[in-house]
């Protein structure tokens, strides 16, 4: 039973993986000055995150297989409250990797929101209707 939870955690993440590597759905051409930014910024945190998640779906099925129930043969079981140290890798690891794509995505909001207007800029008035959503 356990291979075949491997297997199927496996095939439904390689699966996805690749709909997403081949991304027939993507982005749609930029029309601002700051979209080449803010796609390379999107696809930046795009491939950390599918890194990770392939890595911890990979884990999670090797896991299941590696500590599967082997029926009466197998020693009892016995508990362990953790790795101190390992909790602390991923945690850091994790902060790291956040604030590190934060601030890279805060230069692009920050010259977005705060540089002023080029000046061939064409001022746009957007007026919109209310929709009644039923």
């Amino acid at each position: 039973m356990g291979l075949a939870l491997l297997a199927v955690i496996w095939l439904i993440t390689f699966v996805s993986t690749y709909f997403f590597i081949w991304h027939p759905w993507w982005l749609p051409i930029g029309v601002s000055a700051a979209a080449a930014a803010i796609d390379h910024q999107f696809t930046t945190t795009y491939i950390a995150m599918g890194v990770v998640f392939v890595l911890a779906q990979c884990s999670l099925g090797l896991f299941v297989w590696q500590y599967r129930d082997r029926g009466s043969s197998s020693p009892p079981v016995s508990y362990s409250h953790g790795n101190t140290t390992m909790e602390i890798v991923w945690t850091v690891l994790t902060a790291v990797m956040f604030v590190g794509l934060n601030l890279m995505g805060s230069q692009i909001w920050a010259a977005e929101r705060f540089a002023p207007a080029a000046s061939n800029a064409v001022p746009v008035e957007v007026t919109g209707m209310q929709f009644a959503w039923y």
